[in-house]
């Protein structure tokens, strides 16, 4: 009979401490392939999307694209043949590369909403984003040069949170360039002017009517599906159904949409399925791409010293939790359907839906916000003065133009908005919807609207507000 201990004892300790490393080794691989940090190491930052079914002229179509994987690094440098050109905007642009653009229209928030339109659809189509700056934004006041991307939106933050890097119009064609660029665009319903320093000479195509959204309301015939649009950045469109192009307005020529540089007029009225679907929590281009555009650093800096200044707090001093009030009086029919004297909502509405974000955030956090900053399109020395009596402040913008620039009291009450705990507004134009939305995603917070009753019907409500 064998002896097992005498069988170990002739296992040189070599050979066991050789197994020993391969069993250890072995278990580690396991661990290591099997855990979450290796099976999320090439995530998915956009969903698949079936193709419309509406969208004419395809048999069957089934389209999948993906993002591409967070490898390597976001550095823009390697996107471009070199700097900025004096020359055509094409001698810049990589042969090995595909890339897509777009124009600003309107005011700001739709401008926003473009920009994060289009730099969604180069997700899904796998495209490089070159983002043009702001048209201006503001009807009154001096003069202002047109605000560039990256001097509102922090774009290192951006890169990071969509996994993919970015361009701006001033790294592909330098602003004083004189060359005079033809290029053949899709046209979704506006045919949006590029900015005047681009130097572009636009030949519009109209879109394909597949690409649009059906709808019964006139108002919304014009908004675009986010699939729709991409397919015509791949060569499977039926030549057929491809209207002429039209002539540039400067040069009379007539182009072909351009598939090295996918082009459109302007995306603000696009969605996934639903008209104005901003607000919805399924939106993917705020899912994907609006809740990581965040200030610049310039911008928030320059937003917050307003706070201060309005809340009456030292420059040192961390600014305390607020609730931010939004009411409009710009623009009234695009929002209300009732006479214009019977859309504009009294002040004791809003400070009731303030009482009430109160009381919410004492009794699920315990925190007492005392303050409310009131940020308005109306410059009315008596409605303001209406506003201070209740104790609540707002943005000193008499200087504000003249200082930075037409469009910036805009945009210093977004960033006001945006840093709110609470936020309160009547409206559902696109300023109140981001606003609610970075309110909701940056600060965890609360947003209440106030109804859009009659006068007469809300004076009958007034107690002890």
């Amino acid at each position: 009979m064998s002896n097992p201990n005498l069988a170990r004892s002739m296992i040189s300790p070599a050979v066991r401490r050789r197994v020993a490393i391969l069993v250890v080794s072995s278990l580690i691989s396991c661990i290591y392939f099997s855990s979450p940090m290796w099976r999320t190491s090439t995530p998915g930052h956009v969903p698949d999307y079936e193709v419309p079914r509406y969208a004419l002229g395809f048999s069957t179509v089934t389209l999948t694209v993906h993002a591409p994987m967070r490898t390597g690094t976001l550095d823009d440098r390697n996107l471009l043949l070199g700097r900025p050109t004096r020359s055509s905007f094409r001698d810049n642009l990589r042969p090995d590369s595909v890339y897509i653009t777009s124009w600003p229209v309107q005011e700001f928030s739709n401008q926003v909403v473009a920009f994060t339109n289009l730099i969604y659809l180069a997700l899904i189509t796998e495209r490089v984003a070159i983002i043009p700056s702001f048209a201006p934004f503001h009807s009154t006041g001096p003069a202002s040069s047109n605000l560039a991307f990256g001097e509102v939106f922090d774009m290192t933050r951006l890169r990071n949170g969509i996994g993919k890097p970015l361009l701006e119009w001033y790294q592909v064609k330098h602003p004083e360039s004189a060359v005079e660029d033809v290029l053949g665009c899709w046209n979704t319903g506006r045919a949006a002017r590029p900015p005047a320093h681009l130097n572009l000479d636009i030949s519009y195509t109209t879109a394909p009517q597949w690409t649009l959204i059906r709808s019964d309301d006139v108002e919304e015939q014009h908004h675009a599906a986010f699939w729709s649009l991409a397919i015509l950045g791949f060569p499977n469109v039926d030549p057929e159904e491809i209207e002429d192009a039209g002539r540039s307005p400067v040069q009379g020529i007539s182009l072909q949409p351009d598939q090295h540089l996918l082009c459109f007029d302007d995306l603000s009225l696009v969605s996934a399925r639903n008209p104005w679907e901003y607000s919805q929590e399924m939106s993917p281009a705020w899912r994907f791409v609006g809740q990581h555009m965040h200030w610049s650093s310039r911008i928030q800096y320059i937003a917050d010293s307003y706070t201060r200044k309005a809340l009456g707090i030292v420059p040192t001093d961390p600014i305390p939790p607020y609730i931010a009030v939004y009411a409009r009086f710009d623009n009234v029919s695009t929002w209300c359907d009732l006479p214009d004297e019977e859309c504009f909502p009294p002040l004791f509405a809003y400070a009731r839906r303030v009482q009430e974000l109160k009381a919410e955030f004492l009794r699920t956090t315990g925190i007492e916000v005392e303050r409310v900053i009131m940020t308005s399109d109306t410059r009315e020395l008596g409605w303001w003065d209406a506003v201070r009596k209740r104790g609540w402040c707002g943005p000193d913008h008499s200087r504000t133009a003249r200082r930075y620039g037409a469009g910036y009291p805009v945009l210093i009450d977004a960033v006001i908005q945006s840093g709110a705990l609470g936020f309160v507004t009547a409206d559902n134009s696109m300023t109140s919807v981001l606003a609610s939305r970075r309110v909701s995603s940056w600060q965890g917070g609360v947003v209440k609207r106030v109804s859009w009753e009659t006068k007469r019907r809300q004076k009958e409500k007034e107690d002890e507000l």
